[in-house]
């Protein structure tokens, strides 16, 4: 009975520099289209609601206001330039995955490593899939290549639309819809994180998972402490100085807490502790 005859190390070392070549380049496209489609969509969305505004048939002395049906659709929007951001973060985490793999090839090629540290690599990257950076530091790698100007565009863009839009109804759908969206991702996170940001020690997805919660938990504080404290103080001031409390005093107080709670939600996701550590940084 015939056995196929083992493959040398050497010629399994250039197949796997080879195909991690391929895989570099493949995830490196993948994460720049993904951030071409967010931008892309957002500019698209952005130029139709500027054109709207710039030919509405009248000349406003004051700064335009959004309409209701463009707040609602650059709440709607948000989502979609969510899911475009964690594709990017998928890619990535594959693109640092084979960045490593092929360094250790060449060095095993050089004679600056043998194949036991070099096959190492290959049964932790590519045979239990482990991954080569934190979740945490694959967000902010990819806030810097591009997506901070993306979401920051797209925050400012919704939250002068909820400022100036004129009417509670329309606030009211796309706050609801913001809402919606926002709770069903922080749901679905620690399950994205877990199954595609899978640590070399197993037991750290325990951490990671307490790590996102406490994430959202300490988000919720923030933006329930900052809302209570800016009502009080406003109150107060309202008291003193005997002026009435306006609709957009409240609002005003709404828009804080939830720049408030979103700081507090990235700061806590990008605190790349010793607890969460998932791989080389």
């Amino acid at each position: 009975m015939s056995t196929t005859p083992p493959i040398r190390p050497a010629e399994l070392a250039e197949h796997l520099y080879d195909n991690a070549g391929r895989e570099i380049t493949q995830n490196f496209e993948t994460m720049n289209s993904n951030m071409s489609l967010a931008a892309g969509g957002i500019a698209a969305l952005v130029t139709v609601i500027g054109a709207g505004q710039l030919f509405k048939g009248k000349v406003q002395s004051h700064v335009p206001s959004l309409s209701a049906i463009s707040l609602i659709l650059l709440v709607a929007v948000f989502p979609l330039v969510y899911r475009f951001f964690f594709r990017s973060l998928i890619a990535y985490q594959n693109l640092r995955r084979f960045n490593l793999v092929q360094n250790k090839m060449v060095r095993y090629l050089r004679g600056q490593d043998d194949w036991t540290v070099a096959s190492g690599v290959v049964d932790q990257y590519l045979d239990r899939w482990c991954t080569p950076i934190s979740f945490p530091r694959a967000v902010l790698e990819n806030l810097k290549y591009g997506f901070f100007w993306i979401f920051a565009i797209l925050g400012a863009a919704i939250g002068w639309g909820f400022y100036s839009t004129q009417g509670e109804d329309a606030r009211v759908v796309a706050g609801t819809i913001l809402a919606i969206g926002l709770v069903w991702e922080a749901a679905t996170l620690p399950g994205f994180v877990s199954r595609y940001f899978k640590p070399a020690d197993g037991g750290a997805h325990r951490s990671l998972r307490f790590h996102v919660g406490k994430a959202l938990t300490r988000t919720v504080r923030a933006f329930l402490l900052t809302w209570a404290g800016t009502s009080l103080t406003m109150l107060i001031a309202a008291h003193v100085w005997n002026f009435k409390a306006t609709g957009l005093g409240w609002r005003l107080a709404l828009y804080a807490s939830i720049v408030t709670g979103v700081l507090t939600l990235l700061a806590n996701l990008l605190e790349d502790n010793s607890a969460i550590n998932l791989g080389a940084k």
